[in-house]
């Protein structure tokens, strides 16, 4: 960590000094171990930021302070399958948002079988967790919507744009969510009072009933959709090597229910995947 011994010893002594009892000295271990008296002092212990910090490291990231984690267990970490985003789409997207200037995109949405052409003015970029889309005003609907980046399939550089990102109300808007256990969900309530643990068909249930609920009219469209593609949902998460198996959809009523998220999302994967997908 590049420090000399003198100037270790000596911040361990200042460290005791103004916080005794907090680590001593182990003469077994030839270290110094937490003592009866610890509590942190100068950095939050905060496990989520550890755990995001370990798995970075196993996969290759640079984390900030890293000489501090001294121990790195093993680490199998499932990996989300990429969505074959060009770069050249995304720098149009980002020379768009920089310049201010107009996208003309064939876009594919999940509402119509043939990809459509339209103009977009976009001024940001946001990610769900699961995939990445840029903020835009459409010039079709005139309105301010998300696109998917993975589903535009072409992109070229329009004319300069006066449209006031500002306008965009909703992007600005900050919403404050309160999460709390639904009331007439008993498996949930009982977690968080007993601590009770949900197994992966509990999760999917939660999910699919409480995150996932569609409309009647919903539930017809994407029937509809079902039936369309149906040969291809059969084969979509199907590997020709044998190298991974996800979970795909059962039949077209569990289509409508986990719509948009495949069921691999939430309900796990067959086994955990060890590479990237393209």
């Amino acid at each position: 960590m590049g420090l000399s011994r003198a100037q270790a010893s000596k911040d361990l002594n200042s460290y005791i000094n103004d916080h005794p009892e907090h680590i001593i000295y182990d003469k077994t271990a030839k270290t110094y171990v937490l003592g009866p008296k610890f509590v942190e002092h100068y950095a939050a212990l905060d496990p989520s930021e550890y755990l995001d910090d370990l798995l970075s490291i196993s996969q290759g990231g640079s984390v900030p302070a890293a000489d501090w984690i001294v121990y790195q267990p093993d680490i199998l970490a499932t990996t989300v399958p990429g969505r074959g985003l060009s770069a050249f789409t995304l720098r149009n997207v980002l020379l768009a948002c920089e310049q201010r200037k107009a996208l003309r995109i064939s876009y594919q949405s999940m509402s119509s079988p043939d990809p459509e052409d339209r103009v977009i003015i976009p001024h940001a970029l946001a990610h769900d967790g699961f995939r990445w889309h840029a903020r835009a005003l459409c010039s079709k609907d005139q309105i301010f919507k998300d696109f998917v980046l993975g589903r535009i399939l072409k992109s070229a550089l329009g004319e300069q744009s006066d449209v006031d990102a500002g306008t965009d109300e909703d992007w600005h808007q900050t919403i404050t969510l309160k999460i709390a256990p639904h009331p007439d969900f008993s498996k949930i309530q009982a977690r968080f009072s007993n601590r009770m643990p949900l197994n992966s068909a509990d999760i999917a249930e939660v999910i699919q009933r409480r995150l996932l609920a569609k409309t009647s009219e919903g539930q017809v469209t994407l029937g509809n959709l079902h039936d369309r593609e149906e040969n291809n949902l059969k084969t979509l998460f199907d590997f020709a090597d044998g190298s991974m198996k996800l979970k795909n959809y059962r039949d077209r009523d569990h289509f409508i229910s986990s719509y948009p998220f495949p069921p691999y999302q939430y309900g796990g994967a067959a086994r955990p995947m060890r590479t990237s997908l393209y």
